[in-house]
């Protein structure tokens, strides 16, 4: 079967969870989403990102790889925030780059994921919510959740520049489509353009 899995993709207060949820309602597909509020590391990280960042990453390994083989299994379409190479290429390489995680567990867990992803399907289509570190720093004073308080605008900078690399790399493979959507100009939860414009390319799968 043809992989219907849609990633919606971006940095931390991108929008990423209003926009699956507006086009899993909307299309009326399938929805997976990120464990933040039940996240049993997520905090501790947080407050001591060198002590805490393997992991975390093991955690959302296990549970994206997992998130990802339920949707593989069903016969539906669906939509994930945010997809398992994120946590390789974007998060636990910006962490490596801060030695905020240790070559030694870098290349453990590159090891790990690369076993655990080895037999994953490549998503039908990815939209990459991109935007400046204004704008994500405004989102993310409007969901207004504890642990993201103090986030560092300079490690929101960092993975910023990890997206965007990453984003290139996927583009030059052409593994499977790439849809860039500039949340800078665009508000995810009213805007209707846009949507509309997802919508009827998403209708084509």
């Amino acid at each position: 079967m043809d992989n219907k899995i849609v990633i919606i993709s971006g940095n931390i207060g991108a929008g990423k969870t209003t926009l699956v949820r507006r086009l899993s309602n909307s299309l009326k597909w399938n929805a997976s989403f990120e464990k933040v509020e039940d996240n049993a590391y997520l905090t501790d990280f947080y407050g001591d990102m060198n002590r805490w960042s393997f992991h975390l990453q093991i955690y959302f390994l296990l549970h994206r790889c997992k998130a990802y083989q339920k949707m593989m299994a069903l016969e539906e379409p669906g939509f994930m925030d945010r997809s398992v190479e994120e946590d390789l290429e974007i998060f636990s390489y910006v962490l490596n780059k801060n030695e905020n995680l240790s070559d030694r567990d870098y290349e453990t867990y590159r090891h790990m994921f690369n076993e655990m992803v080895s037999h994953l399907s490549k998503p039908r289509l990815l939209i990459y919510l991109k935007g400046s570190i204004n704008t994500l720093l405004h989102r993310i004073s409007l969901r207004n959740r504890d642990m993201e308080k103090g986030i560092d605008p300079g490690y929101l900078a960092q993975l910023n520049h990890a997206y965007d690399r990453w984003i290139r790399m996927v583009i030059k493979r052409d593994e499977y489509p790439v849809k860039v959507v500039d949340i800078n100009k665009i508000d995810i939860e009213t805007d209707l353009f846009t949507f509309n414009d997802i919508v009827a390319e998403l209708e084509k799968i």
